[in-house]
């Protein structure tokens, strides 16, 4: 018997050890592989990609495990000396620098964002010198309270500057990002007249209020 391809002398090589494209080589038109020969090695094939597929599955999940590890090593390591997370500085009127005490009434004002629009309710008040405004987050997040530093009167943004908390920009109160945070600012020794104001995120819906101090 011929060795070629492989094969012994009791016959060809086992078609399981075989290329597919050398199959037919091994045998003549009169002696055809049996379907069931045929169709064991198709069998064989599959269950070998499955196998090999299954495995670079199983590579990938454990890079895919690094590489979460790794990143929740980074977030640890950017921690205080003993553990302790860094400090995070609340927003609104809970935040580390509060609003001088009113030594006049305080105003409440609540800040939507729903079907009907974005606004302040109410968005004009007339307070007096010493009052205080209390802006809470109904819905629509997020918000703040900004003054427009050419719709107030002359000389008062100093004097407003201060008594405004936690500011981000000149005139510009931090960003209140949950239902429930608020802001308060007591109008200490501004001077009297007209104060417009403005949600920075909101300005082009038309979320704007007025202030009238006397």
């Amino acid at each position: 018997m011929s060795r070629r391809n492989g094969g012994t002398r009791f016959g060809p090589a086992p078609l399981h050890r075989t290329p597919i494209h050398r199959i037919g080589r091994q045998f003549t038109a009169a002696d055809k592989p049996p379907a069931s020969v045929v169709q064991g090695w198709l069998r064989s094939e599959r269950s070998r990609l499955t196998m090999r597929h299954s495995t670079i599955a199983i590579a990938l999940a454990a890079a895919v495990a690094a590489g979460c590890g790794g990143n929740e090593k980074t977030s640890a390591d950017t921690t205080k000396p003993g553990g302790a997370a860094p400090a995070v500085t609340p927003s609104g009127s809970s935040s580390v620098s509060t609003p001088a005490p009113a030594t006049g009434k305080t105003w409440q004002v609540r800040m939507l964002g729903d079907d009907k629009g974005y606004r302040y309710d109410p968005a004009s008040l007339t307070i007096k010198v010493g009052d205080a405004i209390h802006w809470t987050v109904v819905s629509g997040i997020p918000h703040n309270v900004t003054f427009w530093a050419d719709s107030i009167p002359t000389g008062a943004a100093t004097a407003l500057g201060a008594d405004m908390p936690n500011t981000t920009a000149p005139l510009m109160g931090p960003m209140l990002t949950a239902v429930g945070d608020s802001y308060t600012i007591t109008f200490a020794g501004v001077p009297t007249g007209t104060y417009r104001y403005y949600c920075t995120p909101h300005l082009a819906l038309g979320m704007k209020g007025t202030l009238t101090i006397r």
